[in-house]
């Protein structure tokens, strides 16, 4: 049994059974002491060794890295209107809320037959509650989930 790497994914195995695994494409039994607990995008396989980037290339990684996920979520917004519909049907149910609260008090004070009387019908309408940032990015994420 044998550790393997594979050269071009930068794949680590434990403990496969060798011949499985053609040099050609994986370097059996590597020394990995020097990139033990950095992530494989920061390996250099070189031949049959594997190293660590210095600081500044695997911040530079990083920096890529950064960018492609920075890029990818403008592509999608620009590249798709899904986003901005669901958002505005979210804002349409929360101002339908709202329209339905200011209803109920129009409704309450039209049909009271007295003060206390329409105390009593505003006591029965409910508040809502102020909504969030978190909220607001919770409902959108499974509005664009179904």
């Amino acid at each position: 049994m044998s550790n393997v790497v594979n050269r071009t994914t930068k794949q680590f195995i434990r403990s496969v059974n060798t011949p499985d695994y053609p040099v050609i494409d994986w370097i059996i039994n590597p020394d990995m002491g020097a990139v033990v607990g950095f992530n494989n995008k920061y390996w250099i396989v070189t031949g049959d060794i594997v190293s660590l980037m210095d600081q500044a290339a695997r911040d530079v990684v990083d920096a890529a890295e950064l960018s492609d996920r920075r890029d990818e979520t403008a592509n999608r917004l620009d590249s798709s209107q899904d986003v901005m519909v669901e958002f505005f049907k979210l804002i349409i149910i929360e101002l339908n809320r709202k329209t339905d609260k200011t209803n109920s008090i129009l409704l309450a004070a039209e049909n009271a037959t007295s003060l206390a009387d329409f105390q009593t019908r505003m006591n029965l309408i409910t508040d809502e509650p102020n909504r969030t940032m978190a909220q607001l990015k919770i409902a959108l994420r499974s509005a664009l989930d179904n």
